[in-house]
């Protein structure tokens, strides 16, 4: 790994042990050191809002990684964290059990329900996120190669232009607004044994719809479930579905389909 790292940075890593983490759908390239870990981006306002939001979880005492330091050069941001215990949550699966990660999962959201967002500092609402999404498809910045099968193609959208048309005009008529971590996907939640250390990769949370988590964890539940990112164990189709009954009695909510639906298909455009 070729990079030049600022002294600011290096004072931190100097003699530690690394590994390059592949884990997730993030650009960020992670170096996984001993006892913290740098994220190395170009800087971006979804890198800003990390920085912000992670001051911002931590004033609030939850459970998010305490930046050591950030540095900006030429372009590019280095954000060094410290390193949670544990290992992404769907480890639970295969040290404890599926019951015991459908668990994990429902406190988790619960716990980011109960904060009170009067003065949270980053707004993730639709409309924001829709802005957004537009600004990505405009300069080109969709992989539709790394959407979801059906999103895009011959039984889905033309193009991410028609897909952000069809949100436009498909908008939920009201939004139930909590505090959201944004990308709230398996390999984003860290846990030991059963039990939540904390959250990672917050660049894209704020204040938004509660089902713009519901939607993103129930999906990342049953890819896992599936075997789509390697087999933690085999379930059938049944025992998929049945698991993703549970996680709704959980979190104590009936599904809204077409809002699971719909923050989904956002999430593609991103």
């Amino acid at each position: 790994m070729n990079l030049v790292i600022p002294k600011e940075i290096r004072k931190y890593i100097d003699n530690q042990n690394f590994q390059i983490d592949l884990i997730g759908k993030s650009k960020a390239k992670k170096m996984i050191l001993d006892d913290c870990v740098l994220k190395i981006e170009s800087s971006s306002d979804e890198v800003k809002n990390e920085v912000l939001m992670l001051n911002w979880w931590n004033n609030y005492h939850l459970p998010v990684p305490e930046i050591l330091e950030n540095i900006q050069v030429e372009g590019i941001n280095y954000l060094l964290m410290e390193k949670l215990k544990g290992d992404p949550s769907y480890e639970v699966i295969v040290r404890r059990s599926t019951e015991d990660l459908i668990e994990l999962l429902a406190d988790s959201l619960k716990l980011l329900w109960n904060v009170d967002i009067t003065h949270c500092p980053s707004s993730q609402l639709l409309e924001d996120k829709l802005a957004a999404a537009k600004e990505r498809v405009e300069k080109n910045l969709v992989d539709v190669n790394d959407a979801e099968e059906g999103t895009f193609g011959e039984d889905g959208f033309n193009s991410p232009e028609a897909l952000w048309d069809w949100l436009d005009n498909n908008r939920p008529e009201e939004e139930k607004l909590v505090l959201s971590h944004g990308d709230f996907s398996l390999p984003n939640l860290i846990a030991s044994g059963s039990y939540l250390t904390g959250f990672i990769d917050l660049g894209q949370s704020g204040v938004s719809d509660i089902y713009q988590d519901i939607a993103l964890c129930y999906r990342s539940l049953l890819d896992n479930l599936r075997g789509k990112f390697g087999v933690l164990r085999t379930y059938t189709e049944y025992e998929v579905e049945n698991y993703g009954k549970l996680f709704f009695q959980k979190i104590g909510i009936e599904p809204d389909w077409d809002k699971i639906k719909y923050y989904i298909l956002l999430d593609e455009l991103f």
